[in-house]
């Protein structure tokens, strides 16, 4: 993976979770060329500067997106507006919880992302998700050109992630192969956790299963042609929520996780911000206890009965290649499994492939095309 800042992993990560977003390298240049004095640092200090450089340039293109938009210009202010909201988001994530400031970036982001999507063609819809007494914030795109009922995915985000960045991830890939996507903020992510105030839970079929009861209910979606896809932390919740919701014909491990406890306690047992956030607490027994039930050891793995496909890197320095080879094997009651490495000499070899997003997003729709037949 290109290490923009190469002290630090995790802002290069977002530098390339932009672009694969859509983010222009340039105007990323422009943001982060100043960042590099303070990137070495975890302070107040780096984050402000952060948040400044990236809310700045949002600001700018939704200036100029609101002037193509009054122009009669759709298209271009879409995309404008989309990218802004990229940026906005990649704001948003490095404001801790509990501060004003990143309840106000996020809604900012949320209204950028709804203003791009209003513009464009494909009528792409937000929804809720009725669970527990609330509901859980989603976006359904539909298959594009169904003439009847279309196969659909469920598809969670990871721990950190929203169904913002999910959706400019896939953007229309698995709609223009016939295939809708109900992209929904989990307990624990998004809307849900920012909003909702619903933490991050091992359990998550009860929210997988609130998501095929809504599908079901919905005239355009084929109910015997529904799957489960999710990415990073979803290694685990995409076969937790195979193992116990029968109603899923597929299910997509984007990025193996295996057990959280084991993946952290090689690398020696740390802990960042966003671990304590998922779990809205503060305390690090709790949430070290928290997470040690995100694993599919205990006999889970083995109770999926569906086709699965894990995709996996294998420079992958957050989860390595044992994590993925092990939900492989494990997976012994899946009547089709497939373990698919992208190696540093094709791309993809990073986290969730965030060196070349589009070869592993790509490998995804075309594998599920192929298994719905389209």
């Amino acid at each position: 993976m290109f290490m923009y800042f190469q002290e630090n992993y995790w802002w290069s990560l977002m530098v390339m979770g932009s672009l694969g977003m859509g983010g222009e390298i340039s105007e990323i240049d422009e943001i982060c060329r100043p960042l590099r004095d303070v990137a070495g640092r975890n302070d107040d200090v780096a984050r402000e500067a952060w948040f400044e450089g990236w809310s700045r340039m949002a600001s700018r293109l939704e200036r100029v997106a609101r002037d193509r938009r009054d122009a009669g210009f759709r298209v271009s202010a879409s995309r404008l507006f989309l990218r802004a909201a990229n940026y906005q988001l990649l704001a948003e994530g490095m404001v801790q919880f509990g501060h004003n400031r990143k309840l106000q970036a996020y809604e900012r982001a949320l209204e950028l992302f709804r203003q791009g999507i209003r513009l464009q063609d494909h009528p792409v819809e937000f929804v809720d998700v009725p669970f527990e007494g609330t509901t859980l914030p989603a976006i359904f795109v539909p298959a594009t050109g169904a003439s009847s009922r279309a196969p659909c995915l469920v598809h969670f985000d990871g721990s950190d992630d929203v169904k913002e960045i999910t959706y400019l991830r896939h953007g229309l890939g698995f709609a223009n192969r016939g295939i809708a996507t109900l992209i929904v903020d989990h307990p624990g992510s998004g809307g849900s956790l920012r909003l909702r105030n619903l933490r991050a839970r091992p359990d998550i079929e009860t929210a997988a299963s609130a998501a095929v009861d809504f599908l079901e209910q919905r005239p355009d979606v084929d109910p015997d042609r529904v799957g489960i896809i999710a990415q990073s932390l979803g290694g685990y919740y995409a076969p937790r929520a195979a193992a116990f919701e029968p109603r899923f014909k597929l299910c997509v491990v984007w990025g193996a996780i295996w057990d959280w406890y084991r993946v952290r306690e090689g690398q020696g047992s740390t802990f960042e911000p966003k671990d304590f956030q998922v779990f809205r607490s503060s305390d690090r027994d709790e949430v070290i206890g928290l997470v040690r039930q995100f694993t599919l050891e205990g006999g889970i793995a083995e109770r999926v009965r569906c086709p699965v496909l894990i995709v996996h890197g294998e420079n992958d320095r957050q989860c390595p290649l044992w994590t993925a080879e092990t939900t492989y094997d494990r997976m012994t009651g899946s009547p089709r499994r497939e373990l698919k490495v992208f190696r540093l000499d094709e791309g993809g070899a990073s986290h969730c492939g965030a060196d070349v997003k589009s070869m592993v997003t790509d490998y995804i729709h075309d594998w599920v095309a192929r298994f719905f037949d389209l």
